[in-house]
């Protein structure tokens, strides 16, 4: 997770920090009112956020809401997991 703070910037993996699941650390970071950078595998993770891009590949494969990004991403899963099975 990368945080930008003033004139600081800050990259955390959490996971190697131990951090508690991530309704603890979105109550710690909703009061910062910054934008934050958030990587998961876990496309629920992303239901409430304002907006989602979905990267893979090094490329954007889509950016906008998180119902209309999750939606995108799962359909391609599908469509990967069908050509491959």
């Amino acid at each position: 997770m990368f945080l930008e703070h003033g004139k600081q910037e800050r990259l955390f993996d959490l996971k190697a920090l131990g951090i508690l699941p991530i309704c603890k650390l979105e109550e710690y970071l909703r009061p910062l009112n910054q934008t934050v950078v958030l990587v998961s595998h876990v496309p629920e993770t992303f239901e409430n956020y304002e907006r989602v891009i979905w990267i893979d590949e090094g490329g954007v494969q889509a950016d906008g809401t998180p119902r209309g990004v999750i939606k995108k991403y799962q359909d391609a899963m599908y469509k990967y997991r069908e050509k491959n099975i």
